[in-house]
């Protein structure tokens, strides 16, 4: 795209609280303060996002290994999941079971199907960590020795 396009961009009036320079602060603004360090502003180094909607069983079996994978890391990972208003059971589980497990947990719970988009941006609002990794409700992830007799 042309200089002039980002031009008339910068030059736009502010949108809903914006910045009124543009869309980023002044760069004397982006310094941070002495003494300042990223992770003192997450509670968590990871935070684990999960859309779901009714899929307890394959959900239960991701957590299961995240769980066994992730043995000694538990004070350091949140599990963030949003459910779609799923009607098989998963609020259940995920508030008596998940909740009661060594992970901290973030729950979202909405009232009916919102879609898969709206759910997984759900999922992101709960987080608190540094970083964040997404996993679908139905997916797999293989131990050492599975991934490496995988690749063999």
């Amino acid at each position: 795209m042309s200089d002039e396009y980002f031009e008339g961009v910068r030059s736009q009036a502010p949108v809903d609280g914006a910045h009124p320079e543009g869309m980023l602060p002044p760069k004397a603004s982006l310094s941070a303060p002495k003494g300042f360090s990223p992770r003192s502003i997450h509670e968590k180094l990871l935070s684990i996002c999960i859309p779901t909607w009714n899929r307890k069983e394959l959900l239960k079996r991701l957590l299961e290994r995240i769980a066994s994978e992730a043995t000694g890391f538990e004070g350091e990972i949140e599990l963030c999941i949003s459910d779609n208003g799923s009607t098989d059971g998963t609020r259940e589980y995920l508030e008596n079971v998940v909740a009661k497990g060594p992970f901290s947990t973030r729950f979202n719970f909405n009232s009916r199907n919102e879609g898969f988009d709206r759910n997984l941006l759900c999922a992101v609002y709960l987080a608190t960590g540094e970083f964040i990794w997404f996993f679908g409700d139905d997916d797999l992830i293989l131990a050492d020795k599975e991934h490496v007799a995988a690749e063999g």
